[in-house]
């Protein structure tokens, strides 16, 4: 399935995300530090080689609340459905 396929579905997408802390720590405690493991759902609107955004709000003709995901950052996609 080619990745063009996707638009217009409903995607799962799991994908690594940053963390900070404000507190103190040593190197000791941060140097096994990894990405936190996210998932995020919505109407694929894009997929390109730049990532993926989602949409969770589609009434037809526009969308709302877009979030972009690097596809650097992405580890795993899964059509959970059609859009429509």
């Amino acid at each position: 399935m080619s990745k063009r396929s996707r638009v217009g579905k409903i995607l799962e997408v799991t994908w690594e995300d940053a963390w900070h802390s404000s507190e103190y720590a040593d190197f000791e405690k941060i140097k096994g530090a990894t990405p936190l493991i996210l998932k995020s759902c919505g109407y694929c609107i894009r997929d390109d080689k730049s990532g993926i955004t989602l949409a969770t709000d589609d009434n037809g003709s526009d969308y709302r609340h877009l979030s972009h995901r690097p596809a650097s950052m992405i580890r795993k996609v899964r059509i959970l459905g059609q859009s429509k």
